[in-house]
């Protein structure tokens, strides 16, 4: 009886202990830009349409940020997140480019938003969005490519994003530009935490059907 009883008690900790991951989610993006008031782009972000120029970007005129906001899952402090990018950007200056997303601090809403859009109060931003620089476009003028993974462990975030700093100069196309285009893949992913007290669980169940056929 008693083995029984860690049998099962074996099965539901390795049934508690693996998360179900979610399917992963590719959206794409693109922007062509001399300033806020002259540029054109795309992608597959939120509310497109709603943001400059009718596309799903957003500029931030007090840090002069061009930001589009991806949907990603319901946040979750047990998971991860793994996002793979494939960008590939031109521009006259050097460019950083930096992925966002939400903390858990930020409500949480639903696809249909919104994201931590701007403008934010400064003490918000700095409680509702971390951020991590991906690499720098060199500014020659030629194509450049950044690609990689990227993991924000400790959680799961429910909206990520891609941002691209622009200097504000307005319609003046002769001052600095962006070209940029690319994807950003996201798949939630079980912590390592959990990966080893599933495998543990996982392990005792195995380990007790061969006790069984003794």
């Amino acid at each position: 009886m008693k083995r029984s009883l860690i049998f099962y008690a074996a099965i539901v900790l390795a049934f508690m202990a693996t998360p179900v991951l979610a399917v992963p989610t590719e959206d794409f993006f693109n922007i062509k830009s001399g300033g806020p008031d002259h540029h054109e782009g795309g992608g597959s972000g939120f509310n497109d349409g709603t943001g400059v120029n009718q596309t799903p970007w957003y500029y931030n005129y007090n840090t002069e940020w061009w930001s589009q906001w991806f949907y990603d899952d319901p946040p979750d402090p047990t998971r991860w997140k793994e996002i793979t990018y494939d960008i590939k950007c031109r521009s006259n200056y050097e460019l950083p480019i930096v992925i966002s997303w939400s903390t858990l601090a930020f409500p949480e809403t639903d696809p249909d938003g919104p994201p931590p859009l701007p403008p934010l109060h400064p003490s918000l931003e700095d409680l509702f969005i971390q951020e991590v620089i991906l690499g720098y476009v060199p500014g020659q003028g030629s194509f450049h490519k950044i690609s990689g993974t990227y993991i924000i462990p400790d959680y799961n975030p429910e909206w990520v994003s891609i941002n691209v700093w622009m200097p504000n100069t307005g319609t003046d196309t002769s001052g600095p530009y962006v070209d940029l285009s690319g994807t950003i893949t996201h798949e939630c992913i079980p912590a390592p935490g959990a990966i080893l007290l599933g495998g543990i669980g996982i392990g005792l169940v195995n380990w007790l059907r061969r006790r069984r056929t003794i």
